[in-house]
């Protein structure tokens, strides 16, 4: 299991939603299918169902049929032609057709989707929204009326109604929509037409989607069969984050080397994340660290200190290594989840900065400052390029001086995508620790860019290993989401400047676009 940082870009391959300054990640979209659909879950609805529970992406949709005057339609209560609310019927494959009776006007039966992680509805379709009136089979006659809401935990959450066609053959009324009635015009169209097709949308995320269905105020009340047509549907689960910082308290400094994992909060299990991938992690040189793309809820965080330093104390002033987190609609992003550790006797070496930063090609240079160093005898560079398992690149001998500088420069032995550059410090009497991991992000389908210097103080150069020809722009984001910079790129270049003074100190994501890729990597300012 990998200990090392999850890497930022993975939050960029998600979209994302502000909502009160709090910045949702929305994952990629479920298609809710019904029975006779190519592709999907293909729900199934048989005629006599009250509730039925399909699993999707991860998400629990529970619909459930609300029908307290019992005017659905079943196989003891079937239509005027004998048929039934379910799926794969008048409607054709991949469809749900809910039809009612009616005894007087505004009697409504109800569908209610509830979701187990709050989504955002990006597509709901319902057809077939239309009026019949009067004919030679009188208790035929119907007007469709049908009202939308959704809830979160907090109460009502808007939707958004739209015309699929410039002439309808309906009204929208706020969150509903009413076939319109003309005196002595029949408004009947086919259940394929776009003029009786509405799509219903929401902004926000939502808990509960309730669809009711009845006879329009204007109709005469009476019909054995009325029916609209419920088609699959589209969602995006609302993910959040957690993150926060590890310090010695004496300096305030960040430190490297502690090792998170984040828990269920019930049964204290491991949590991977939306996109599989294990939450636990190891801080680096600044400190910091990151849980992407989590599903909504409580979640704890547990926390080993790093090699010769006891716990202090954290964020939430109980236990000093685990910190309870939750993010909910309100706080989709809980940030500053900081631990603070005291050193638990004084380390030989003390480092105050660790930099790699490429040269040219694959060949690149590990810097670092010693404050102070005491029985020092050397340093080990090695590499990894699962995280995991290391090769000793190279040591470097130890001077033994206060305020010392040293550097270390190596090729990247493949053009993996991914490698992990450790820097180790071994006493004169074996005992050593580890002092930091630096990560290269070496290949990008084909087209090898990197930062440097990374960290960087005033500017940067983006530096590609072959003529840019793939990247038009870039966007550099802080660590809430928000835009700091964007700017072009022109093809043909080798090497592009890029003027970051205003930056204050932190850290940000440098995302490159072009046509057909989108790339981020994690820069900081110092």
């Amino acid at each position: 299991m990998s200990k090392l940082r999850i890497l930022m870009f993975a939050l960029f391959a998600t979209s994302s939603l502000l909502l009160q300054g709090q910045s949702y990640d929305l994952w990629q979209t479920s298609s809710f299918t019904w029975e006779g659909a190519n592709s999907g879950n293909k729900a199934i609805w048989k005629p006599d169902d009250k509730s039925n529970n399909y699993i999707l992406n991860g998400v629990n949709v529970q619909i459930s049929l609300k029908d307290s005057l019992g005017l659905n339609t079943t196989t003891t209560n079937p239509s005027e032609f004998n048929d039934f609310t379910k799926t794969n019927t008048f409607y054709g494959r991949a469809n749900l057709a809910l039809q009612i009776k009616s005894q007087t006007t505004r009697q409504p039966v109800c569908l209610e989707f509830e979701f187990s992680h709050p989504v955002v509805l990006k597509k709901f379709n319902v057809f077939d929204i239309d009026m019949l009136q009067s004919g030679t089979h009188l208790p035929s006659t119907y007007q469709d009326s049908v009202h939308f809401s959704a809830f979160d935990l907090n109460g009502e959450v808007p939707l958004t109604l739209s015309y699929l066609s410039a002439s309808p053959s309906y009204t929208i009324y706020g969150q509903s929509a009413k076939a319109n009635y003309i005196a002595g015009v029949n408004g009947d169209i086919g259940h394929t037409n776009l003029s009786g097709g509405v799509l219903v949308t929401s902004s926000l995320p939502i808990s509960k989607f309730i669809l009711c269905y009845a006879n329009g105020s204007e109709d005469d009340g009476n019909s054995n069969s009325h029916a609209i047509k419920i088609m699959g549907f589209e969602y995006q689960e609302a993910l959040g984050r957690i993150e926060g910082t590890v310090y010695d308290v004496d300096t305030n400094l960040p430190l490297a080397g502690s090792e998170l994992t984040l828990v269920d909060y019930n049964t204290g299990n491991e949590i991977t994340n939306k996109a599989g991938e294990n939450m636990k992690v190891t801080t680096i040189i600044d400190g910091h660290y990151i849980f992407p793309l989590l599903p909504l809820g409580k979640y704890r965080i547990l926390q080993i200190n790093p090699l010769g330093y006891t716990s202090h104390s954290d964020i939430d002033g109980t236990n000093d290594n685990m910190i309870v987190a939750d993010i909910d609609v309100n706080h989709p992003v809980s940030l500053d989840n900081d631990f603070y550790e005291v050193m638990f006797s004084p380390l030989p070496v003390k480092i105050s900065a660790i930099d790699l930063y490429a040269l040219h090609n694959q060949e690149y240079r590990l810097s670092w400052t010693a404050e102070q160093e005491l029985n020092n005898d050397f340093y080990e560079i090695s590499l990894s390029h699962d995280g995991i398992n290391y090769k000793t690149l190279g040591k470097v001998n130890a001077i033994n001086e206060p305020h010392t500088s040293y550097s270390f420069d190596f090729t990247l032995d493949s053009k993996s995508s991914k490698a992990y550059v450790r820097l180790a410090q071994y006493d004169i009497d074996g005992a050593y620790t580890i002092l930091g991991v630096k990560t290269i992000v070496s290949k990008i389908d084909g087209d090898t860019f990197t930062f440097a210097p990374n960290p960087f103080s005033e500017n940067g150069n983006i530096v590609f290993n072959a003529s840019n020809e793939n990247y038009t722009s870039y966007q550099i984001y802080d660590a809430l989401g928000k835009i700091m910079q964007t700017s072009f790129i022109p093809t043909g270049i080798t090497q592009h400047t890029l003027h970051l003074t205003d930056l204050s100190d932190g850290l940000y994501f440098l995302v490159l676009q072009g046509i057909n890729t989108t790339k981020s990597l994690k820069i900081v300012k110092k």
